[in-house]
Formats: C-alpha cells, structure tokens, sequence
C-alpha cells in the first residue's frame, strides 16, 4: 500500500505537479475576488480614516464612533481572510479602540490613526 504522503510529492520531494496546478488555482482564485472586493474594503477604510481625522479634531460622534467600529470589525474579518494578518490586526486594534463610550487619549487616538495607515499601505499594496 503507498503512503499518502509520498503520492503527494514528485520524486525528488516537491510538490506533485497535480497539487501545484491546483494551488495556482486556487491563488488565481483568491485574486479575483480580492480584486472584486477590493474597492468596497478601500470604502470601509474611508470610512475609518473619517473616524480617525474627526477624532484629532475633537469631533468624533457616537454615531460615527459606532460605525466606525462596526467597520473596523468587517475589515478585521476580510482581511484575515485574503491574508493579509497585519492589517486585520490593526484593524482589530481599531475596533478595540473605537469599543465603548469613554473619550480617548491622545494616545490611543494617535494608535488608531497609525492602524488605520497600516490598514491602508497593506490593503492598497495587496494583490492577495
């Protein structure tokens, strides 16, 4: 009986040509949609950047606060999800910032601004 493993591999211990046709595929796959869903992930970042600019002015609504977090939430699930893991972190750490009602410190205001450009150089850089 063969081992499953060694049916996976080329002789010289690669991957077997079968098994890298279908990782390209599904690579190209993932492109495509990226590339699909790109332009709504760049809105939800406008949508942060907003958040983050009302914030240094002092202007920061509760309803803007909320939505904000609601999108930074998304975007930490979308981001993951195309592989791009730093960015979903920053966004995380965004979605923790903009999470209940106390004012922020100039600190973590200055925090999220650097997540939201993080978000911004990874997710606009990416070709999945």
């Amino acid at each position: 009986m063969a081992d499953r493993a060694s049916e996976r591999r080329g002789a010289d211990g690669s991957a077997a040509p079968g098994r890298e046709a279908e990782a390209a595929a599904v690579s190209a796959a993932v492109r495509a949609v990226w590339e699909r869903h790109r332009p709504s992930v760049l809105a939800q970042l406008d949508v942060l950047d907003g958040a983050a600019d009302a914030l240094r002015r002092g202007a920061l609504g509760a309803a803007e606060r909320a939505e904000a977090r609601a999108v930074a939430h998304r975007l930490a699930g979308s981001l993951g999800t195309f592989g791009l893991d730093a960015a979903s972190a920053c966004a995380r750490e965004a979605e923790l910032l903009l999470s209940g009602s106390r004012a922020l410190t100039r600190g973590q205001a200055e925090r999220l601004a650097a997540s939201v450009r993080a978000i911004a150089r990874d997710a606009r850089g990416a070709a999945a």
